[in-house]
C-alpha cells in the first residue's frame, strides 16, 4: 500500500495548492465567519468510549504528556508510535495528530484500507490516564472526514468533510455532552475552484488551504483567506511557491505566520512527494520553497505536516521503507537544519 494507495484515494488531493506574493482570484461569492454559510441542524455523537486504559503520563515542561510518549531532542526524527496507536495494514494516518489547546485530547484521521474511508478518531485524558481509541460520530454527516484542527481563541473543532467529491470544512462546538451544532465555515471559494483534503489555521484566523481550477484539477497551488471582523476573505494564492507534479497542498502554517509547511513532488525531490517549506519575510512575501532533506524527507512517501499546540514539535506522516503503513514522526522544529542554517 504505501504512497501509491494513499494518493489514489487523495487523487482530488494531489493537486491543491501554489505560491505566494499576493494574486487575487475574482470570486462571486461572499461570506461572513459567523460560519454560517450552511448550517446542519444535527448533533455531534461519539461511539461508546472504550475504558481501557492505554498508559500513565508525564508531562513536559509546557504541561503536554503526548500519551506517555518521550519526546524526541536530537536533530533526528522519530516515530510517534504509543501502544495501541501505530498503523497497519489495516489502517494508517490520513493526517498527523493533533492535540487539543489543553493537550487532553488527541485527534486524528485514519484510513481504513478494507472500507476506502477516512475517519477522524481520537482519545482523551481521563483522571491522568489515556483512554483507548474512539471514532467520532457526526450524525447527519456522511462521507470523509478528515484534518481535524483547533484554532488559537476558538473551542471549535474544525475538519474537512468530502461527500461525492465536493470538500467543505466543518465546525463544530464543545457542548455539555460532547460536539454539536456543525456548521460550514464559509469561505468565498471563486467560481471554477474547488477545496483539498487539507487546511490550517494561524493564531489570528487566517486560513491556509489548497485550491485547484476545475481546468485543471490535478494541479493545486496555496491559498490564503485573511480573516476580518469575523469574515473571511477572497482568497489569494501564495506566490513563489512554484509548482510539482501535483501542485502544492497540505499546507502548515506557524501561529504566527512566520514560516509555512507544505507538500509537494518535485523532479529534486528525494521521494514520491517530499515536505517543503517556506519563509515569510517582513514585506509579508513568503521566500522560495526549501526542501527539508533527508532529515524529514524519504524515498517514499512524506508529508501532511502539523505543529504542536505548544509550538514545540513538528509532526508529519511518512511511508519509510519496512514501516507499517503512514505513522507519524515528530521532531523539535528547532533542530530542524533550515532553522539553524538561517
Amino acid at each position: 500500500m504505501r504512497a501509491i494507495m494513499l494518493w489514489s484515494l487523495c487523487a482530488f488531493c494531489l493537486f491543491l495548492t501554489g505560491c505566494l506574493s499576493v494574486t487575487t482570484v475574482p470570486t462571486t461569492v461572499a461570506t461572513t465567519m459567523s460560519m454560517a454559510t450552511s448550517q446542519v441542524t444535527t448533533s455531534i455523537t461519539t461511539t461508546t468510549a472504550v475504558t481501557t486504559i492505554l498508559t500513565t503520563f508525564s508531562t513536559n515542561e509546557y504541561g503536554f504528556d503526548y500519551l506517555g510518549e518521550t519526546p524526541p531532542n536530537g536533530n533526528t526524527a522519530i516515530r510517534f508510535d504509543p501502544s495501541g496507536f501505530v498503523a497497519s495494514s489495516v489502517w494508517f494516518y490520513h493526517s498527523s495528530p493533533v492535540f487539543s489547546p489543553d493537550g487532553n485530547e488527541m485527534y486524528w484521521s485514519k484510513y481504513l484500507v478494507a472500507l476506502d474511508q477516512i475517519e477522524i478518531w481520537y482519545t482523551r485524558k481521563v483522571e491522568g490516564l489515556w483512554t483507548a481509541a474512539t471514532k467520532l460520530e457526526i450524525e447527519g454527516i456522511s462521507g470523509h472526514l478528515n484534518n481535524p484542527m483547533f484554532m488559537a481563541g476558538d473551542d471549535g473543532l474544525f475538519f474537512v468533510n468530502i461527500v461525492g467529491g465536493i470538500f467543505a470544512i466543518y465546525r463544530v462546538t464543545r457542548t455539555v455532552s460532547g460536539w454539536g451544532n456543525p456548521i460550514m465555515v464559509g469561505l468565498p471559494i471563486p467560481e471554477g475552484y474547488s477545496l483539498g483534503w487539507d487546511f490550517s489555521i494561524a493564531d489570528n484566523g487566517n486560513m491556509y488551504f489548497p485550491l485547484s481550477s476545475n481546468d485543471l484539477p490535478d494541479v493545486s497551488n496555496i491559498y490564503v483567506s485573511e480573516y476580518h471582523d469575523g469574515v473571511y476573505q477572497i482568497p489569494t494564492m501564495i506566490a513563489n511557491q512554484g509548482t510539482g507534479l501535483y501542485g502544492n497542498f497540505a499546507p502548515e502554517i506557524a501561529p504566527d505566520e512566520s514560516y509555512l509547511f507544505f507538500t509537494s513532488r518535485r523532479d529534486e525531490g528525494y521521494g514520491y512527494h517530499d515536505m517543503y517549506i517556506s519563509f515569510r519575510s517582513g514585506d509579508g512575501t513568503f521566500s522560495e520553497p526549501i526542501n527539508l532533506g533527508t532529515q524529514i524527507n524519504t524515498a517514499d512517501e512524506d508529508g501532511r505536516a502539523g505543529i504542536s499546540e505548544d509550538g514545540i514539535y513538528l509532526f508529519f506522516t511518512t511511508a519509510k521503507a519496512g514501516d507499517r503503513g503512514f505513522n507519524p514522526y515528530w521532531i523539535r522544529i528547532n533542530q530542524l537544519d533550515v532553522f539553524n542554517d538561517r
